[in-house]
């Protein structure tokens, strides 16, 4: 017997998803059917892709801001709304499913079952107002007593001294490619190195200089302009693979090839 899940009568007269384009509503859609209890979802990105019709990129910026939240470093998401729909006055709801869906939350590090409050990973407003006029079960009411503990999003060590989130990361993928954010990262790096320079954000220094002197490499032009890109960036799971090319598990052959291509 396949499993059943609750939509409310009220979803279709949220405004916020009806200002959503269509490609946008049927993934949010598929979202809710293909996630577990918890709201957690281990996005397979091409069967997504299948059913949506069209390419997403980047799922944390396809949707609406703070809809997916990323677990770790992995492919897997939370998804704030999906308790709100499923569990009317989480953690509290009489939905016997609630139970479950504590348990996988808890199991993710999302949920102190002691003291009944969610634990975001990153920092999120409370979860239930990460959309614009939050409903539950269709009546606009909000449990007030659940509480969420404000956390940093985690920062991850690329060459000897570059700090990025997953979520600047994966910006940097979608931009400019493996190679190219690479090659990014590299000129900052070696910069600090040479410079002893800090900065508050590796993330702002970038986009405020290190972009703009890399977009000036041979071959970086023809990246651009979309004759030769690098793969298409439509899994979370790049980051987990550009780590590995800093951290030298991928032949430096590998990145030559990659090179060679882009300046075809």
């Amino acid at each position: 017997m396949m499993a059943k899940r609750f939509i409310d009568t009220g979803f279709l007269q949220q405004k916020w998803i009806r200002k959503l384009k269509p490609e946008q509503k049927i993934f949010l859609i598929y979202l809710m059917l293909e996630c577990d209890n918890g709201g957690v979802i281990d996005l397979d990105m091409e069967d997504a892709e299948f059913w949506i019709g069209k390419k997403i990129g980047n799922p944390i910026e396809f949707l609406p801001e703070g809809y997916l939240i990323p677990i770790n470093d992995s492919t897997k998401y939370f998804q704030p709304k999906f308790i709100e729909w499923q569990y009317p006055n989480f953690p509290k709801s009489r939905v016997h499913q609630q139970k479950q869906g504590k348990e996988i939350l808890a199991k993710n590090g999302l949920f102190n079952i002691d003291t009944q409050t969610l634990n975001l990973p990153k920092d999120y407003i409370k979860f239930t107002q990460t959309l614009p006029k939050p409903q539950v079960n269709g009546n606009g009411s909000v449990d007030d007593n659940v509480s969420v503990k404000k956390k940093k999003a985690e920062k991850y060590k690329f060459g000897d001294s570059v700090l990025l989130t997953k979520d600047e990361h994966i910006k940097l993928l979608s931009k400019h490619g493996k190679f190219w954010t690479a090659k990014i990262i590299e000129t900052l790096d070696n910069y600090k190195g040479s410079s002893g320079k800090n900065y508050k954000s590796d993330y702002k220094a970038i986009l405020s200089w290190v972009e703009e002197k890399v977009k000036l490499s041979p071959g970086y032009a023809k990246f651009q302009t979309g004759k030769r890109r690098d793969e298409a960036i439509s899994q979370s799971r790049s980051h987990n693979n550009a780590i590995d090319t800093l951290k030298g598990k991928i032949p430096i052959d590998e990145i030559n090839k990659l090179k060679d291509e882009t300046e075809e």
